[in-house]
């Protein structure tokens, strides 16, 4: 889902469950809220090894951020 103002979501459903991810772009823990143009620290460190897959994938990744 995207609103088309730079905030978004995705669901995937899998045999290990649920993994979600979101996007608001005006939240402080955005990456452009900040110079570097980062992950947040902790927040991809946090996600389950059984849902990694997701975190590289291409349809939930910004190619301008670094993660």
């Amino acid at each position: 889902m995207s609103n088309g103002s730079g905030d978004e979501y995705g669901i995937v459903f899998c045999p290990a469950g649920v993994w979600i991810r979101g996007f608001d772009h005006e939240s402080l823990m955005s990456p452009y809220a900040r110079d570097e143009l980062e992950v947040w620290p902790g927040v991809l460190e946090e996600v389950p090894e059984v849902f990694r897959e997701y975190v590289v994938e291409p349809a939930f990744s910004d190619e301008g951020c670094r993660g």
